[in-house]
């Protein structure tokens, strides 16, 4: 099945360019880097297979079709929506953060 194409919005092109500063900071570069890696593997198989995020936070939020899933080992959640010819990548979270309360002010 042919993937399905990403949009990655700027609010979640903020919080990927963030979290990868933050490590390349506090973690050095090759984690920094496994971070990328991690978000881009999570990322091409959402686009090959949308479906495999969770919906905790389209129930908690009453989004319906909000999905989330996780980049490898790191602690980030990345949230997307799938649309007839999209998807669309909102939000990279933190899984600490009042996620919730993120996600609202985002709207």
């Amino acid at each position: 099945m042919k993937p399905k194409p990403l949009r990655i919005l700027p609010q979640a092109q903020d919080d990927i360019a963030g979290a990868v500063a933050f490590y390349r900071h506090e973690a050095g570069g090759d984690v920094a880097l496994r971070l990328v890696e991690a978000v881009a593997q999570q990322l091409e198989a959402i686009a090959q297979s949308p479906g495999l995020g969770s919906l905790r936070y389209a129930v908690v939020l009453r989004i319906d079709g909000l999905r989330c899933a996780r980049p490898g080992r790191f602690p980030y959640l990345l949230f997307y929506l799938e649309g007839p010819e999209e998807i669309q990548v909102w939000r990279m979270l933190h899984n600490r953060r009042d996620i919730p309360a993120t996600l609202q002010e985002s709207d």
